[in-house]
This record gives structure tokens, C-alpha cells and sequence, in this order.
């Protein structure tokens, strides 16, 4: 016989997790899966205005494991970084650069945008954001040691949009 607090589990379970409200991502798309490594170039920022209000991001995963406010990268190891991106009333995004800013400059990786996301139209209420993932997997043995932020870099018709990923890299040697 199953006791009730078993056949009570997958409920509560269930519950839970809508009771969060959090979209995460649960291997939609591997970004460690893809092909050759991407090299960080440097960006020019001099005309940047800030994050966008109009724009929503998410760093889910980093190097395969959930990502914090602040990761570590080592030279020499490859870096994996996913999540989803999205400028609120726009279109999938057609293209996009992972950005990180640091008092070393400022350094740019563009990303495999398109990537399906089932998790964030339906948190979002939105089919058009069904195809909101972006992935890559970089080379970061060429950006110089120190911390970074994160950041979502998007051209959008006489705009450049830039959304907050809110999580600081820390690369060392």
C-alpha cells in the first residue's frame, strides 16, 4: 500500500515549482555540445547608454552547472555559457553578443540566439518567445584576468539594446 505522502509527492512537487515563477533552463539545447570555441573580441562601449528597460535576460547555465551572481573562468579551460534574451514586443532575437565589462575593457562573443525555449514563452505568457535561448561556448584564454560583467548586446532597427545579466566573471589565470 502508498502512502499518502507518496502519491502526495509529484503534487507538491508540481506546486512548488509554479509557486516559484522561475524559468530555468532544463537542457533545451547543451552549449558545451557545440562546435569550436568562439574568441572574445574587444567591444567598442564608448557610446553605450546603460541596460535597456525594454529588455529581459537570464544567464541559466555556466560551463554546465547553474550560474551564480559571480563565476569563476581559468584560462585555458573553455567557458559554456546559456540562457534566453528577449526585447519585450520584438521578435526572437536575430542576433546578439555575450558582452563582459571589466576595469580591463570591454570584450564581446556573438551568440547562438534562437535556441528553443518552450519554459520561457510559457513563464512569459508569450508564444513569440518560444525561441528565446541563446548558447556559446568561448575561448577565453585572451581576455585579460579580472572581473567582468555580464551583459546581452543587441541591434535592434537604429538601437542598440543592452540587457543586464546580472552575474559578475571572474577570470583568472
Amino acid at each position: 500500500m502508498i502512502s499518502n505522502s507518496l502519491k502526495l509527492a509529484p503534487l507538491i512537487a508540481f506546486s512548488c515549482a509554479v509557486a516559484a515563477c522561475q524559468v530555468s533552463n532544463t537542457g533545451y539545447q547543451d552549449a558545451s555540445s557545440s562546435n569550436a570555441a568562439s574568441v572574445f573580441t574587444p567591444l567598442d562601449t564608448a557610446k553605450d547608454t546603460g541596460p535597456d528597460a525594454g529588455s529581459e535576460c537570464k544567464l541559466d547555465l555556466f560551463s554546465g552547472h547553474q550560474a551564480a551572481a559571480e563565476m569563476v573562468a581559468k584560462h585555458g579551460i573553455g567557458a559554456a555559457f546559456e540562457g534566453w534574451a528577449f526585447i519585450k514586443g520584438q521578435p526572437a532575437l536575430h542576433a546578439a553578443t555575450l558582452a563582459f565589462r571589466g576595469d580591463a575593457g570591454s570584450f564581446g562573443v556573438p551568440l547562438r540566439v534562437g535556441i528553443a525555449r518552450p519554459d520561457v514563452a510559457s513563464a512569459f505568457g508569450d508564444e513569440n518567445l518560444s525561441n528565446a535561448g541563446f548558447a556559446v561556448t568561448a575561448d577565453i584564454s585572451k581576455l585579460p584576468a579580472g572581473v567582468y560583467a555580464a551583459e546581452i548586446r543587441t541591434d535592434v532597427p537604429d538601437n542598440l539594446v543592452v540587457c543586464d545579466l546580472h552575474a559578475r566573471i571572474r577570470v583568472v589565470n
